[in-house]
């Protein structure tokens, strides 16, 4: 992350002090959203997000 953060602050350092605009550095992630659409069992645990919800049913589903 350092790196990543050294190479941002490099290339606003360099337009700022050239006065030409040039382009953004390619980063190495992609910022999103999405949904997972699963059913519910019972007698499975229900996780979301990590976290333990209380329930009678969880997710039937596959995590890579």
């Amino acid at each position: 992350i350092s790196v990543l953060c050294k190479a941002i602050n490099t290339a606003v350092e360099s337009e700022t002090q050239s006065g030409v605009k040039k382009d953004a550095p390619i980063l190495p992630f992609r910022v999103g959203h999405g949904f997972d659409l699963h059913r519910l069992e019972p007698g499975l645990p229900l996780i979301i997000g990590g976290m333990s919800i209380p329930h009678d049913r969880g997710c039937d589903a596959h995590y890579d």
